[in-house]
Parts: structure tokens; C-alpha cells; sequence
């Protein structure tokens, strides 16, 4: 009668162990178990730089014509842009003071762009009315609606200076326009300054032209 109880002891622990191991199993298969996954990570390449400045080649309307040869030196770039016309005595003008710029070898971030009268401009004198970029492709305007996207366009309360901020600044061919207009310009003398740009953006290239300044003058 003992070895009866011992074999039904026995078989009992067997029964309770195979039981552990198909729940085990079944709790795996049903995703019980904690799986490690890798997310592979997306790295974009911003190895761009600025590589030239000119009068916008698609788009008309601008109302500057070039003034010094476009120069690169440590890593930044310098131009100089004149208006077409004297704008002593144009009082009321709005003036579209639009240039080209180009980013290539790849794409740019974090774009800065500052600008601001001359020092010697006074707010009685001009203001600047909006600062934005478009591209330079057929089919666009030098208006505010066909500003590129995903920027920050803001124009100081004093309509004296503006910022753009962005990113990414994808490889291309770009027009900065400032709406400038004219309030009482009979002081504003031959080729004095109108307006400085600060151009600075990011580049994973150390050798990348990734700064600028453009100087625009009033007609001499």
C-alpha cells in the first residue's frame, strides 16, 4: 500500500512539472516574454554651404542691380547690392530690395538671417515693411504668399530690422526679399547704406562657407 501512495506521489510531482513547462510555454509563444527591438536611427547629412549671391535669375522684379563682385574668404562670403534707382525724393515707394542666394553640396540648418537699416537710415527716412525668402523657380512671385515654408519671418515694431529663422535650408537657389518702403528720403544722400544682412547657418562641414553679409546701397 506504501509504494502505491510513493508511485501516485510521484506521478503527481510529474504531472505538476509538465504542467509549469507547457504554461511556460504557451505564456512565451503569447508574447509573455520582454523582446528587445532596435530602431534604427535616421541621420541626415547637413554638409551644404553657401555658394553664391546674384540678382534672382527666375524671378523678375527686384528693384537692385549688383555692386561688387561676390567674394568668399574664412569661411564667409561678402556681396554688395545697389538700388536701380536714386530713392532721394521717391517718398511712398515700396521697394522690392531682392537678391539671390544659392545653397549647394548639400543641405544647411538652422539658418539665421538678420538685417537692418543703415546706421545712418532713420525710420523717417524708410522701413522695412517684411522680409521673407522664395525660390528662385519659374512660377513664383516676389510676394509674401509665395514664401518658403516652415520659416519664422518677423519684422521688428520699429520696422527698423528683421529676422528669418529656419531649418533645414535644403540644397538650392533662393531670393531673400525686404519690402522696403519710402517715407521722407530727401536726406538719404548717394550710395549711402540702406540696409546690412547677417547670413549664418550650420553645416557639418568644417570647411563649409556657412556666413555671409550683404550690403545694400542707395543708387550712386
Amino acid at each position: 500500500m506504501a509504494k502505491r501512495k510513493n508511485n501516485t506521489a510521484l506521478w503527481l510531482i510529474v504531472g505538476i512539472l509538465f504542467g509549469a513547462l507547457v504554461f511556460g510555454g504557451v505564456w512565451l509563444l503569447a508574447g509573455g516574454a520582454t523582446t528587445l527591438s532596435v530602431t534604427p536611427t535616421v541621420v541626415s547629412d547637413y554638409d551644404g554651404e553657401f555658394s553664391g549671391s546674384e540678382l534672382p535669375q527666375e524671378i523678375g522684379g527686384t528693384d537692385l542691380v549688383a555692386n561688387t563682385t561676390y567674394t568668399e574668404s574664412d569661411e564667409a562670403f561678402t556681396v554688395a547690392y545697389e538700388t536701380n534707382t536714386d530713392v532721394n525724393g521717391t517718398d511712398g515707394t515700396l521697394y522690392y530690395l531682392a537678391f539671390g542666394f544659392e545653397v549647394s553640396s548639400g543641405d544647411m540648418e538652422d539658418l539665421e538671417i538678420e538685417g537692418e537699416l543703415g546706421s545712418t537710415i532713420d525710420t523717417t527716412e524708410m522701413v522695412i515693411r517684411k522680409a521673407y525668402i522664395v525660390e528662385d523657380v519659374e512660377g513664383k512671385n516676389l510676394d509674401s504668399q509665395d514664401q518658403l515654408a516652415g520659416f519664422i519671418y518677423d519684422v521688428d515694431t520699429d520696422q527698423d530690422k528683421f529676422t528669418i529663422e529656419g531649418t533645414p535650408l535644403m540644397d538650392g537657389e533662393y531670393v531673400l526679399v525686404v519690402e522696403a518702403k519710402a517715407i521722407s528720403t530727401s536726406t538719404i544722400a548717394d550710395g549711402e547704406e540702406l540696409l546690412s544682412i547677417e547670413f549664418d547657418a550650420e553645416s557639418d562641414d568644417s570647411d563649409a562657407v556657412d556666413s555671409g553679409t550683404v550690403t545694400i546701397y542707395n543708387s550712386i
